[in-house]
């Protein structure tokens, strides 16, 4: 019989997230990837010091677009080493209706290959919706749409953990096609929906009640992905009420948001159709390109069509919004964090690689959100909305060993639009299914993480 190896980690601050504010200092004791006990001085093979710093769950990103395996490879990693780097250990991709890689071979490829963190996925709709044939400005036929629901409950049974919508990304799609798509599902509490909204600026509110009908009208739990790059332009209070409404009348909505004055998104996309500067306030200086020999370029209409036209898929970044808005909405219990994370090839916003230690560090010590707080929205939360809490999201006997230890007062975002992966600050270790994965901001094993297959 294998003896199998107990690692403990001593002297740590833990919180007991079931009463938000009970702090305990012990020692936690891993084996099999499985957390053992949270008993002083349990017999150990090896023993770690946390020199009394505090001991997380790893933090659950449910809003992050995944590594695209057809243009990195099977052995590269972008976004996942600097998610892993600022302290995630799940994270969600396939968001805003996007697959950026055939969602069964992205699934088998980090089970095979292992990846720096562990991956679940949405059922992204609009690229499914392209799969199947259908034209960015055309209706799908009946047929098609009969396609679309097959390839989304083949997603489902093989552990998707939602559907997804860019809804702007493609104004084309109506509220009816939405439901349609989705009428299988109608009523099913074991998974959600995300969507990027219709609209931002002046009209982010008629997006928050659209996909507040789209919930109630198919009873399913609903998620309004990155509501900071929404409502951050003097819409947040109604958009906040609009949604507290809903809330009061049954409809089951929860938001995640990132703490940056500024979203990102590609060029070619219909964010940047007709008068997008004048709904956000904003003017040709706000807008930022990714990549050389752009990324300095002072620019003007005729420049930003031409690059838009000539190169569709460069990451663009928009600093438009209102950060105080965005704190306004972390304040708020139904609102948790989520990187929305995404680059190429390097280049993109730093919400990749500073979001939960931005909330954690500088958010908590301005007095945003209290340390207990700002935790529980960074793990239990989005674990709960996963339907992963009896697995994840706690420290607690039986929990996947999967744990943060960093110091609350160093722990800072350093990335910045300038630099958009530079680790930050105060992570001084991360463990990915009870294996230490990182240590000091140096990864020690980037192949620890696998797929999370919903009901799996």
């Amino acid at each position: 019989m294998r003896k199998t190896m107990k690692q403990q980690i001593k002297n740590v601050r833990l919180l007991n997230l079931r009463e938000k504010s009970k702090w305990i200092t012990t020692d936690v004791t891993v084996e099999d990837g499985i957390i053992l006990s949270l008993e002083k001085d349990y017999p150990a093979d090896k023993v770690f010091d946390g020199e009394g710093l505090v001991l997380s769950p790893g933090f659950v990103d449910i809003h992050m677009h995944e590594e695209d395996f057809s243009q990195t490879g099977d052995n590269t990693y972008d976004i996942a080493e600097c998610m892993l780097k600022m302290g995630v250990t799940t994270a969600m991709g396939g968001n805003c209706g996007s697959e950026k890689t055939d969602f069964h071979t992205f699934l088998d490829t980090v089970d095979k290959n292992g990846s720096p963190i562990n991956y679940c996925l949405g059922a992204g709709y609009n690229s499914i919706r392209k799969e199947v044939g259908v034209l960015e400005n055309e209706k799908p036929t009946k047929e098609q749409m009969l396609e679309i629901q097959k390839i989304l409950k083949e997603q489902v049974e093989d552990g998707a953990f939602g559907i997804t919508f860019g809804i702007e990304y493609n104004p084309y799609l109506t509220v009816d096609e939405i439901l349609e798509a989705l009428r299988p599902f109608y009523g099913r509490q074991d998974l959600f929906v995300a969507a990027h909204s219709r609209y931002d600026g002046y009209m982010a509110n008629e997006g928050i009640k659209e996909m507040a009908e789209i919930a109630r009208r198919s009873q399913i739990p609903f998620q309004i992905s990155h509501l900071s790059s929404c409502c951050a332009y003097g819409k947040m209070e109604g958009c906040l009420k609009t949604i507290e409404e809903n809330l009061n009348q049954g409809v089951d909505l929860l938001v995640d948001t990132y703490p940056y004055n500024a979203f990102s998104t590609q060029i070619g996309t219909s964010v940047f159709e007709g008068d997008f500067l004048k709904k956000w306030n904003a003017s040709y200086e706000d807008i930022q390109l990714t990549e050389e020999p752009y990324s300095d370029l002072e620019l003007d209409d005729d420049s930003f069509q031409e690059i838009r036209k000539n190169h569709p898929d460069m990451l663009v970044i928009a600093k438009v919004m209102n950060e105080y808005e965005i704190k306004k909405s972390l304040k708020k219990p139904y609102v948790m964090i989520a990187s929305d994370g995404l680059y190429k090839e390097g280049n993109g916003h730093p919400r990749g690689a500073g979001t939960f230690p931005r909330v954690l560090g500088p958010y908590v010590r301005e007095g945003v959100l209290t340390l207990e707080e700002a935790l529980y929205k960074a793990t239990l939360q989005p674990a709960k909305r996963l339907g992963l809490d009896k697995e994840i999201g706690k420290i607690e006997p039986g929990y996947r060993a999967d744990m943060v230890l960093f110091d609350p007062e160093e722990i800072e975002d350093c990335a910045s639009f300038e630099d958009g992966q530079k680790p930050p600050l105060g992570i001084k270790q991360v463990w990915i299914n009870g294996e230490l994965a990182l240590e000091d901001n140096k990864i020690i094993n980037n192949r620890l993480g696998r797929s999370r297959r919903r009901g799996k």
